[in-house]
């Protein structure tokens, strides 16, 4: 993670501490505009953002509704999490855009092997995969069974995509 000096920090969080032309609601849309997108970008639940940010679920709740200015430590948090560099917090609230960030996935690797299997994520969903070539290149596709429609559909689903693919080339 980029840091700037303690000094820089210090100025730039009592910059957005004395920015009191701006509305508390116009800093709340801000800031809650930029998290939301994050967390789309991520796929992440609220909690997962506030474990990782190192703050209460309440505390980044009343950020999101309030405009609050937080404390440094959970900026810190939030800029580590969301992997922005430091200053990207007060630079939203001080109307500048969140940062493009790519999507970022916790999900499993595919369990290792060729042809069908499966893995069992931490939240309960079953993932299953297939191994297959199309046009000379090795794939590996995957479908997730978030409806519990269970192994054999699942596979049979696998089966016939493989069937409408196998003659494509890459």
């Amino acid at each position: 993670m980029e840091t700037s000096p303690p000094d820089a920090q210090h100025e730039a969080y009592t910059h957005a501490q004395t920015e009191r032309d701006v509305p508390a609601t116009v800093r709340a849309q801000r800031i809650s505009a930029a998290l939301n997108r994050a967390r789309g970008i991520r796929g992440e639940k609220w909690s997962e953002i506030a474990a990782g940010a190192r703050v209460s679920e309440p505390t980044l709740r009343h950020i999101r509704a309030t405009g609050a200015m937080p404390q440094v430590k959970t900026i810190h948090g939030l800029e580590s999490h969301f992997g922005w560099s430091a200053g990207t917090v007060l630079a939203i609230y001080n109307g500048e855009p969140a940062p493009e960030q790519a999507p970022i996935t916790n999900e499993p690797a595919p369990p290792p092997g060729k042809g069908f299997r499966w893995a069992e994520r931490p939240d309960g969903v079953t993932d299953y995969y297939l191994t297959f070539e199309i046009g000379g290149q090795e794939v590996d596709l995957r479908i997730a069974d978030l409806d519990g429609e269970g192994r054999e559909a699942m596979q049979a689903k696998l089966l016939a995509i493989k069937r409408r693919t196998s003659s494509l080339k890459v």
